[in-house]
């Protein structure tokens, strides 16, 4: 506790920011969302190999889909011919381990374009590594391919500066393959 207020203390006076990452870990269990436990973020399997839904153009929102071996596909796309105005999204994708693959644009999949900004993989106080990313969207697809050395990947997303759970879609394992979306943010998606 000492050395957290003293890491504390010396950000102050510097002026900087000193992230501490909660390792605390999830833990899938029953249904689809196991507990947090004591300060982790909710735990979900996601179905290798299944696909998601996105609505390009009609509805905001998020997909994550994953294969085996720690691999992941997050895209986003806005709702502009709903809302006429172009949606923002950012986000914070972490893992406890390391990212071995990162691949903004997913191979020419959901290009980015010249002012999404997407942060390589960089390490994190605590312990692992993490993504970050600045983007808008109006009817295409955004977003980025990446792969890691251990699972639990959590996901902590926003649009338009909220977070919206809501809107976040995933195939989940524990659900029979279903199109699930997770309770809260921030949360966890493994394979195993």
């Amino acid at each position: 506790m000492r050395t957290i207020n003293l890491l504390a203390l010396v950000a102050l006076i510097s002026g900087g920011c000193v992230v501490v990452h909660d390792n605390g870990g999830g833990g899938g269990a029953g249904g689809g969302g196991g507990g947090g436990g004591s300060g982790g973020p909710l735990t979900y399997r996601i179905q290798p190999g299944a696909s998601t839904i996105v609505s390009p153009g009609t509805q905001e929102g998020y997909g994550i889909t994953a294969s085996l071996g720690g691999n992941y596909r997050t895209v986003w796309t806005g709702d502009v011919q709903v809302s006429g105005a172009y949606s923002h999204f950012t986000g914070t994708i972490y893992t406890p381990g390391h990212f071995t693959g990162f691949d903004p644009g997913c191979g020419g999949i959901c290009p980015d374009e010249n002012s999404d900004v997407f942060t390589a993989p960089g390490p994190v106080a605590g312990g692992g590594e993490q993504i970050t990313f600045d983007t808008f969207a109006t009817d295409g697809l955004d977003g980025l391919d990446f792969t890691v050395t251990l699972e639990p990947v959590e996901f902590d997303l926003l649009a338009d500066g909220s977070r919206r759970p809501e809107i976040v879609f995933f195939p989940a394992t524990d659900a029979g393959g279903a199109i699930s979306s997770p309770a809260s943010m921030p949360f966890d998606l493994t394979t195993n």
